[in-house]
């Protein structure tokens, strides 16, 4: 049976605005999903504009979301990874 993990981070980041989250850890050897959700209601219109992975020498990733948001301030980032199968 697979193991499902949860990290978040509620976040600001005000209308009209792109910004550049740095997400250290995430191994290869799981799956991975992100999402940058509205964290109230009326926060209409954010967006993932851009996810690259980049690693060093000793397989340390790092993931680089782009998010852009053009109506509200307050979101959450979460990360969920499984482990097993």
């Amino acid at each position: 049976m697979a193991d499902l993990h949860h990290w978040w981070k509620d976040v600001f980041q005000a209308a009209g605005t792109t910004q550049e989250w740095l997400v250290t850890g995430p191994e290869r050897e799981h799956y991975w999903g992100i999402s940058y959700r509205p964290f109230q209601a009326n926060e209409r219109a954010a967006e993932i504009v851009r996810h690259f992975i980049t690693s060093d020498n000793n397989l340390t990733h790092t993931d680089h979301l782009f998010t852009s948001v053009m109506d509200g301030n307050i979101y959450r980032l979460s990360l969920i990874w499984v482990v097993g199968a």
